[in-house]
């Protein structure tokens, strides 16, 4: 039964004062940014699991003053429980044991309960009540190690020294009971890092479970904080600048921020101010101080691949369910259905007669998502079936199953859709491609000779080889394309999101995250371009059901060489 005793946010509006960016005393009424990270730890406590939450946020949003308010709450309502704030460095941990002395020296008479310390950083309440808040600071050495805390808030924990040790030694000392809580917070530091993992693997997991039972990921954007607004001129105009030194890049994403996040001119009128007068005019610094969308805050150090606007729009266009499931039987395979994500297929569509297809195989590598983490997940196998006549993916399977396993599934679905044309990567991939070959499977992918050199002719090699030259043309060509084909998959999409290129320059996933689907789409794409319809020679342009014009960028059908940047013109059917 739900104890109707248990309120803190009326209990702090009511019993707790803050200081205000006024500069006033005022009750700690939450906003919606708090309201957000509160209403996150109900949903674990009333399903009776320990409250765990990872909170990305913009800047000033107040999850610091919730926390420690809730924290303020949960000691002065239970005997002999024990709070801890650790904070990134000293100023830090002064200010937030300036806010708990606030909450202190300002409670009603009635309520305000003796203590044994107020000061050196620390709380306590006199017997027989006993609860206790400290505030610490986050140094090189380990925290914990001895007492028993119930309540811990991580504070700027991307900025923290030697994050992941102290956070391990800290949280051992925090029982896995219903009632205790852990808040780890932080603005973007970049991408890798203790947070940045913690964050990353928190929303996978959600993502794909479900589960209440582990850490929450929650993404605070700035646009939900209603103190970040300006009066915009009578003039103002979305897109278009309102006074002298505006820059084009600060307005681009205006357009976007109205459709996707309904933001007000307002709202619009306070970002320009604050990327010219708190970020410098550095528009990458406020997107990682006050991002808008969750791979903004980490956008910093990696200049994206994929236009993320572009992949915006895809993700509208995706189905909102499919049906997982396998191949069986043999010439002529049925799909059934299967009651898991992983290791399986995700259908979005199934064949249709007369289409045809085509499949790319990315096989797993066994490598690590992020060679500097031991314990980083390794890669998976990704394929991808695209449908060529209407110019959308339809079907992909994700896991980590044995290569012959892989290789028995893919050649069902190649026959299932129609004797797709297949190409799987080599030479990981030999076994996949075995497989084929002894199955006696005919429309497999013949390398051209330009996917390791300059030159467009066919040889008798089998698959997909990813090479310097070849790993540029297929995501050259992939990026060319990507506003006229339908992505389908919303894993697929977040995998590009986090596509970027590194600080020399290469086109590479993010520390932690993976591009598996990503390259059985963009083989899938080059198979397209270069593998012959059955009623029509090479080039392979055509048109859709609807008798609409499909064009290819001529580079991406192979048909010019990739160095020639004079060459810019469409190839369109008649």
């Amino acid at each position: 039964m739900e104890d109707l005793s248990y309120d803190p946010i009326n209990w702090m509006a009511s019993n707790l004062k803050i200081v205000t960016m006024e500069a006033e005393l005022s009750p700690l009424r939450c906003n919606d940014a708090q309201l957000k990270v509160h209403n996150s730890l109900e949903l674990q406590r009333k399903a009776g699991f320990p409250m765990r939450a990872l909170v990305l946020k913009a800047r000033r949003e107040g999850v610091s003053t919730y926390t420690e308010g809730r924290f303020f709450y949960e000691i002065n309502v239970r005997r002999m429980h024990n709070a801890c704030v650790c904070s990134a460095d000293i100023d830090a941990t002064n200010k937030v044991f300036k806010m708990a002395k606030t909450f202190q020296d300002n409670m009603p008479a009635g309520l305000r309960r003796e203590t044994d310390y107020s000061n050196r950083k620390e709380i306590t309440y006199t017997a027989p009540h006993m609860s206790q808040l400290v505030a610490q600071t986050a140094g090189k050495g380990v925290l914990g190690r001895g007492g028993l805390t119930h309540y811990l808030h991580a504070t700027e924990f991307a900025f923290w020294d030697n994050a992941k040790e102290q956070l391990g030694g800290a949280s051992q000392e925090i029982p896995d009971d219903d009632g205790t809580i852990i808040v780890i917070e932080s603005t973007a530091n970049g991408v890798g890092g203790a947070f940045y993992d913690m964050f990353m693997q928190a929303y996978d997991d959600y993502r794909h479970s479900r589960n209440l039972m582990n850490y929450l990921p929650i993404f605070l954007p700035w646009y939900i904080f209603g103190k970040y607004v300006a009066p915009a001129p009578a003039d103002f105009e979305i897109g278009k600048p309102h006074t002298y030194g505006i820059l084009d890049e600060w307005l681009e994403p205006e357009e976007e921020l109205v459709r996707a996040f309904h933001c007000t001119k307002e709202q619009l009128m306070w970002r320009r101010w604050a990327i010219k007068n708190k970020c410098q005019g550095d528009l990458s610094l406020f997107k990682q101080e006050y991002p808008a969308t969750l791979m903004e805050a980490f956008q910093s150090t990696g200049r994206p691949v994929f236009n993320h606007s572009v992949l915006d729009k895809q993700l509208e266009q995706c189905p909102k369910t499919g049906r997982y499931g396998l191949f069986v039987g043999n010439n002529h395979p049925d799909y059934i259905d299967v009651h898991q994500s992983y290791n399986c297929w995700r259908m979005q569509v199934p064949v249709r007669q007369g289409h045809q297809y085509c499949m790319g195989i990315d096989t797993k590598e066994d490598r690590l998502s992020d060679p500097k983490d031991l314990k980083s997940k390794s890669d998976r196998h990704g394929v991808m079936i695209f449908d060529r006549t209407t110019n959308e993916f339809v079907c992909m399977f994700h896991g980590d199953i044995a290569q012959h396993e892989l290789g028995e599934q893919c050649v069902l679905a190649a026959r299932y859709y129609n004797n797709a044309w297949v190409a799987p990567e080599i030479p990981l991939g030999m076994q996949v491609l075995r497989i084929f070959t002894e199955s006696g499977y005919e429309n497999l992918y013949n390398r051209q000779i330009h996917d390791e050199q300059f030159i467009i002719e066919d040889s008798d090699n089998l698959g997909w080889r990813t090479t310097l030259i070849s790993r540029k043309w297929m995501i050259d060509s992939f990026v060319s394309v990507l506003n006229n084909i339908k992505l389908m998959f919303p894993a697929l999409i977040e995998e590009m999101r986090t596509f970027v290129y590194d600080k020399n320059g290469k086109p590479t996933h993010m520390p932690g995250r993976h591009d598996d689907l990503l390259f059985g789409a963009m083989i899938a794409i080059q198979v397209h371009t270069r593998c012959p319809f059955s009623v029509l020679p090479y080039p392979y342009a055509f048109t859709d059901e609807g008798g609409r014009k499909v064009s290819y960028a001529l580079n991406v059908s192979g048909c010019i060489d990739i160095d020639d940047d004079e060459e810019d013109e469409w190839l369109f059917t008649e």
